[in-house]
């Protein structure tokens, strides 16, 4: 990540977020972390950082993603969180939960929570590495193109060493 431009990426976030703005100033747009696709699929991702063991969506955001959901039931969403924004080396633990899961978790909305609260222990612990082959393999299994076919590549091993190569 050492050609990846930290200052660029805040830059970009500061401009799109002052784009739409409510008349008091504030953003009236939402940050989607990060998309991939292959064909028709598609795979969102949004992180969140870890406050007392827990994660806060807004039910801004929430919503919109139980609306994507709902129109498109093959996409993947996933909340992805993390005890800091710079643990990006590939044994680093995240910890992750589909949006399916974290509908389905009772709030407690008694103080007027307006935010979807995941806590810790409601979430999946997988290092970035895994997590990483797992999306990967979601992206070649539900995308047009690029099927992963385990059998093929258990063939391709045996003849590879049958053959003596």
């Amino acid at each position: 990540m050492s050609d990846f431009d930290f200052h660029e990426l805040i830059n970009s976030f500061i401009f799109m977020n002052t784009l739409i703005t409510f008349p008091d100033g504030k953003s009236r747009s939402m940050d989607i972390d990060s998309v991939s696709y292959n064909g028709d699929y598609v795979f969102y991702r949004s992180g969140k950082k870890f406050y007392l063991d827990k994660i806060r969506i807004k039910m801004t955001e929430f919503n919109f993603w139980a609306i994507q959901k709902k129109r498109n039931p093959d996409w993947d969403i996933y909340f992805i969180a993390t005890d800091s924004n710079t643990n990006t080396e590939n044994d680093d633990l995240i910890w992750y939960i589909p949006f399916e899961a974290a509908y389905k978790l009772k709030q407690d909305n008694s103080s007027a929570i307006r935010d979807w609260i995941i806590r810790r222990d409601q979430m999946e612990p997988i290092r970035r590495k895994r997590f990483n082959f797992y999306a990967n393999r979601m992206l070649d299994l539900k995308g047009m193109g690029g099927f992963y076919d385990a059998k093929d590549e258990v063939i391709k091993s045996f003849e590879k060493y049958r053959d003596g190569k």
